[in-house]
């Protein structure tokens, strides 16, 4: 569940319910900016129950790019991406999110006979008026089906919602003032044994992306802790364990109680047998939150292999 601003509240009671099992916990994630000060703050949702269960489940896949590096002055940087559909499909939402910097939105398929139908167009892509899209009717994709996304951005002085002025390099990042590309689209799979071959082809996508944005230079030369953390998990994809601890590292050196980071660290050093210098980072990481179970277990993995027993 997400909202963004300008999202609006549906009224529609023909959507798909989804189950919610006995025992879940309620997360919520807040972007907010510093003020520098204390600011009161209080959020509320709504939960809208049916008594009818859901005779389908959704499944959502997601076009993305990570390597999004926009020079100052560039007016048209595009950036695709795309998912060959592993089986027939019934789409019935989109959902499209970038920044300030992009201007159009484009997502189509490429049907299997080399037919185009186009499943999102946005001219003039405006941060401050988001929000998904219901199909109607639902769209038919078969198997095989390509379906693309292309976003342009426009990193000039001519772009009117330019938060930088003059314009400066933006590069991929979770903060309004970094650039994003996504295009969800929400399926209904046409055949449930299908959903293995789905989850299977997201993985390999992520994995393709993250290995994409491990690779560019800004990813190891930023100085934000969450761009260090994802060029890490890149080195660890390409099970490149010096270079993931020495991000890691940068990290914690950025953040010191990023337990995230420590944890990981000491994975790593049990990995290559260091356990005595492996015990000294999970009792980091437990006097920076004494509550984390599993920096509990692996210290006792590590003094283990080292013979103590305390």
């Amino acid at each position: 569940l997400g909202w963004q601003p300008g999202a609006l509240y549906s009224h529609k009671t023909n959507t798909i319910p989804w189950l919610l099992e006995p025992g879940s916990d309620l997360v919520i994630q807040v972007h907010m900016n510093p003020s520098g000060k204390a600011e009161p703050f209080q959020f509320s949702i709504g939960l809208y129950f049916t008594d009818q269960p859901p005779v389908v489940t959704p499944y959502k896949i997601k076009l993305t790019s990570l390597a999004i590096d926009i020079p100052p002055n560039e007016q048209k940087f595009e950036v695709k991406d795309e998912f060959v559909l592993p089986g027939d499909v019934v789409v019935t939402r989109v959902l499209p999110h970038a920044h300030y910097l992009c201007r159009r939105m484009e997502g189509y398929a490429i049907l299997p006979d080399g037919s185009e139908k186009p499943l999102l167009l946005i001219k003039n892509w405006d941060f401050n008026w988001q929000g998904d899209y219901h199909y109607q009717p639902s769209v038919f994709l078969p198997k095989g089906t390509k379906v693309m996304m292309n976003f342009t951005f426009d990193n000039t002085p001519n772009n009117t919602a330019n938060p930088n002025s003059p314009p400066a390099r933006v590069v991929y990042g979770s903060q309004s003032v970094d650039e994003m590309a996504e295009l969800w689209f929400q399926l209904v799979l046409k055949n449930p044994d299908d959903r293995p071959l789905f989850d299977k082809m997201s993985r390999e996508k992520a994995k393709a992306n993250l290995l994409e944005f491990g690779r560019l230079s800004f990813s190891t030369e930023t100085k934000k802790p969450d761009l260090l953390i994802m060029a890490a998990q890149a080195r660890l994809t390409e099970e490149d364990y010096r270079g993931a601890y020495q991000l890691y590292s940068q990290v914690v050196r950025l953040e010191p109680k990023r337990v995230s980071a420590w944890f990981n660290m000491g994975i790593l050093l049990m990995n290559t047998r260091q356990s005595k210098s492996a015990a000294v980072v999970f009792r980091r990481v437990i006097s920076i939150d004494p509550n984390d179970p599993e920096a509990f277990g692996a210290l006792g993995i590590a003094l283990y292999r080292q013979r103590k027993f305390e």
